[in-house]
């Protein structure tokens, strides 16, 4: 970890239910946390496609898909899973403390 990342608090662990999708604003960033498998996962809240918002998509499973073209991603990794999306989208690394979720920012 470097001297500029930031963990940063995030949400509570119950207010995502399994297969939701929960954007926060933080860190002028739009995040979508997504719980799969009773896990959460921090990803970037927007396609890297075509802009749409991905909490607007379904999840089924590990993949997230957005609403405007049907690209998808893996919620583990950011990688692409499905065409139109060719490029990834961040992930962030999640801590829990006390049923409280943080988020580790790189600066």
């Amino acid at each position: 970890m470097t001297q500029t990342d930031q963990w940063h608090l995030l949400c509570r662990g119950d207010e995502v239910g399994d297969g939701q999708v929960v954007v926060v604003q933080l860190a002028g960033r739009e995040l979508a946390v997504v719980r799969v498998g009773g896990e959460l996962y921090c990803i970037d809240a927007i396609c890297s496609h075509a802009f749409g918002y991905l909490d607007e998509g379904a999840v089924e499973g590990y993949e997230i898909e957005c609403p405007l073209h049907g690209g998808r991603f893996d919620v583990r990794t950011g990688e692409p899973t499905g065409l139109p999306a060719e490029l990834p989208i961040c992930t962030y690394p999640l801590r829990a403390e006390g049923g409280v979720v943080y988020v580790r920012i790189e600066g």
